[in-house]
């Protein structure tokens, strides 16, 4: 499970998300899982707790999540993310 605090503190209208892509390791390798989105909130000013979640595979021994936040700029602009950070569990 993922956990995203999301609040646009600059408050110009601009959507935020949260991305998350899960991975699971077995026999060494760890393989791609779900990529997953909180969604776009236009909560200006007004912070949100977002949980973003897969099931665990009875094939892997531990789970691993890629998660950074996003801005929506609108077309022609890309949106701006945050690098991945990277948290890990064994189960």
């Amino acid at each position: 499970m993922d956990r995203y605090y999301i609040n646009d503190l600059s408050n110009d209208g601009n959507n935020v998300y949260g991305h998350v892509t899960f991975y699971y390791l077995a026999g060494g390798y760890w393989y791609q899982g779900a990529t997953k989105s909180t969604g776009e909130f236009d909560y200006w000013n007004t912070p949100r707790v977002v949980y973003v979640s897969d099931t665990l595979k009875s094939w892997g021994t531990a789970a691993r999540t890629g998660s950074k936040v996003c801005v929506q700029l609108g077309w022609p602009v890309p949106d701006s993310c945050s690098a991945s950070t990277y948290a890990s569990v064994s189960y």
